[in-house]
């Protein structure tokens, strides 16, 4: 059994309140290759903008702010989560989730196991966290039923190829769910699942930038 982790824990560097945002005055932003779309269509919450900022946090050595309830976070917060979840929404992460949604889960799970599951493991390996696009539905019209989140350590078993990849998820703040899934025959599929319910077709790794976080 192979145990690799890094340092990032998410009860210590994830943030402690949910990933529930209200916006309540709509407006449009512009995206690459989609246009201008209204925020109601396109975001549900900050899950990228939390991922990379708590990275950004845990990279500088700066604790993240403790605040245990989303309405109370300070503006400046929100306007920094704001910022780089349209940074992880880049031309390329939209590329792809556009490509994959209209493949059946057994291509996913060959591509997944091929390209995502080896470059992820290298990540971690080399003790850098990385942030995942979990791809949940299927189809154009469900896009912000998709979601990311920060994988930060692994447990691969070579005899039985169970992988069991170890998070920090946004929707589940004090927790640490884990991806699972079996690689033994991925033409049949990996048996992919999340250990907190949520439905799971696909994931891939995305390419991260640090920034720096606003001052406490």
């Amino acid at each position: 059994m192979a145990h690799v982790s890094t340092t990032f824990n998410p009860l210590v560097h994830g943030f402690r309140f949910i990933n529930r945002f209200d916006f309540p005055y709509l407006f449009n932003v512009n995206l690459p290759l989609i246009g201008s779309r209204g925020i109601g269509d396109i975001v549900i919450g900050l899950c990228g903008g939390m991922c990379a900022s708590a990275l950004d946090y845990y990279k500088a050595g700066v604790p993240v702010p403790t605040e245990p309830i989303v309405d109370n976070i300070e503006l400046k917060l929100f306007r920094y989560l704001w910022n780089r979840q349209m940074d992880t929404l880049s031309t390329p992460v939209l590329e792809r989730l556009l490509t994959w949604a209209i493949f059946d889960t057994r291509t996913l799970s060959r591509m997944v196991t091929r390209d995502e599951v080896p470059k992820l493991m290298q990540r971690l390996d080399a003790k850098q966290p990385v942030i995942l696009v979990l791809l949940r539905a299927r189809g154009f019209l469900s896009l912000t039923q998709n979601h990311q989140v920060l994988a930060v350590g692994y447990d691969y078993d070579p005899t039985t190829k169970d992988l069991s990849i170890n998070l920090y998820d946004p929707n589940h703040p004090g927790q640490k769910p884990t991806l699972n899934m079996n690689l033994t025959y991925p033409g049949s599929g990996i048996k992919l699942s999340q250990s907190t319910g949520e439905p799971l077709r696909a994931f891939y790794v995305t390419d991260y930038t640090q920034s720096t976080p606003p001052a406490a």
